[in-house]
């Protein structure tokens, strides 16, 4: 004889009987499902880190892309890349405006490599005195304005000939 339908946990509104089987087998169906994936494995992020020294210039070698600071009675050699900042008192410059005898403060990673390089006081030697010229004026300096009539340069109103 077929078992009847209606005697099965559930059929008659009876969910208990179900509750349980489930209940039941749960722990078994956690440990049989596969774990989580791990996420893949990054590459972890080069640590750079940032140390600021204090020194003066003793020589920049610009072939081999090199300063060498006295710091502290001893010596250190930076590095300095395409990426080097040079800082100098009247405003942005090139590694070739480093001389030695200039007073710096320079920013290097872990590798040596110079990130920036302020110069604090320039060397007696190369300091001069950083000049601007005047308000409206041109790479001349403080040049006069340019005179009007024969023999000037013709303005916007005149330039291509009349009209």
């Amino acid at each position: 004889m077929l078992p009847d339908p209606t005697d099965a946990p559930g059929a008659r509104g009876d969910n208990h009987g179900n509750v349980r089987a489930l209940r039941a087998a749960l722990p078994a169906l956690l440990l049989a499902l596969p774990s989580p994936a791990a996420p893949a494995e990054q590459e972890a992020p080069k640590e750079t880190p940032l140390a600021v020294v204090n020194g003066k210039i003793q020589a920049v070698d610009l072939d081999t892309h090199r300063l060498v600071l006295e710091v502290d009675g001893g010596t250190t050699t930076l590095a300095l890349d395409r990426n080097s900042l040079v800082y100098l008192p009247g405003g942005f410059a090139t590694v070739a405006a480093l001389r030695p005898g200039d007073e710096v403060r320079a920013g290097r990673n872990g590798k040596n490599v110079a990130y920036w390089i302020e110069v604090r006081s320039a060397a007696a030697a190369g300091a001069a005195p950083a000049t601007k010229p005047g308000q409206g004026t041109g790479p001349g300096g403080a040049a006069p304005a340019p005179t009007e009539g024969p023999g000037a340069t013709p303005g916007p109103s005149t330039v291509g000939g009349p009209r």
